[in-house]
């Protein structure tokens, strides 16, 4: 996800998915229930859609965030990245390479690795193979990490999967918190999060800890435990994001008037 979004390569290549499917301006300012002037502004890249746009639009071409707002320039679309060669070929052709041997962790020529072209194909059965194979996804020292980690957590939420906690954990671990400085994810974590069919894994992301040594003057070294979120950054984030069914969650946790009153 890029830190800066280009408005004016954004806005052609929404009226390219426009021109594609028959659709005018009109049609979009409808569909997203803005003026007919707005969605103008908006395409010739002399303002910028909004986040919740930017998702229905992602939705409604049924492409996803990191392809709508990561152009390749026409020059680079001629070049394919192995990564990308090797995701359209399939499980398959992947299970063939041993997993020993995949080294799919060091980013690309576009600066992406392995598994965010699993996730932007939405090859969910690749992405099962490489967590069962424990095959090294990225490295924390690259330089998008974080943008990785939350991809992945996002994915798994909406694939509805209960491993994406022990991602959380590592992203914890390595950021102090799950506090999310992109918007964009912040907004579809949350959502996908009160939409979990899973209350118990939800429970437990409220009240996990996580133990990290820390060292202190050089010589002392002691546990710590970071809680992913205190209950004031969650009661912020289920109120800015209307989560009604975080909130009933998060109200029904043991000791919760504790929770709350320690942290509030």
């Amino acid at each position: 996800m890029p830190e800066v979004i280009d408005n004016i390569k954004v806005g052609e290549y929404i009226k390219n998915l426009l021109k594609e499917r028959n659709m005018t301006q009109s049609d979009l300012a409808n569909k997203l229930h803005i003026s007919r002037s707005a969605i103008s502004q908006n395409l010739s890249g002399k303002s910028s859609f909004d986040i919740q746009n930017l998702m229905n639009i992602s939705e409604m071409f049924e492409i996803s965030l990191d392809v709508l707002l990561s152009l390749r320039t026409d020059e680079d679309r001629n070049i394919i990245s192995e990564y990308e060669r090797l995701i359209r070929r399939g499980l398959d052709e992947i299970k063939e390479i041993s997993s020993e041997k995949i080294n799919i962790s060091i980013p690309d020529l576009y600066g992406k690795v392995f598994v965010e072209y699993v996730i932007e194909y939405n090859k969910k059965d690749v992405f099962d193979y490489l967590l069962n194979e424990n095959i090294v996804l990225f490295q924390n020292t690259h330089s998008n990490a974080q943008d990785v980690y939350l991809n992945i957590i996002n994915y798994m939420i909406e694939q509805q999967m209960n491993g994406f906690i022990n991602f959380v954990f590592r992203y914890v671990r390595e950021y102090g918190s799950l506090k999310i400085p992109n918007e964009i994810y912040e907004k579809s974590i949350i959502e996908g999060l009160d939409k979990y069919s899973s209350p118990k894994t939800i429970n437990k992301l409220f009240t996990l800890q996580v133990k990290q040594k820390v060292t202190y003057l050089k010589f002392f070294k002691v546990n710590q435990s970071l809680k992913v979120l205190t209950s004031r950054d969650w009661a912020k984030l289920i109120g800015k994001y209307h989560a009604e069914n975080l909130l009933s969650i998060l109200l029904s946790t043991s000791n919760v008037a504790e929770y709350l009153n320690n942290n509030i």
